[in-house]
């Protein structure tokens, strides 16, 4: 896993709940 930075990780985050919905 690459190393993310908060803005990133929050980007991806937010992508990942989107898409779980």
């Amino acid at each position: 896993m690459p190393k993310l930075s908060r803005r990133s990780f929050m980007k991806y985050t937010a992508a990942s709940v989107a898409a779980s919905y």
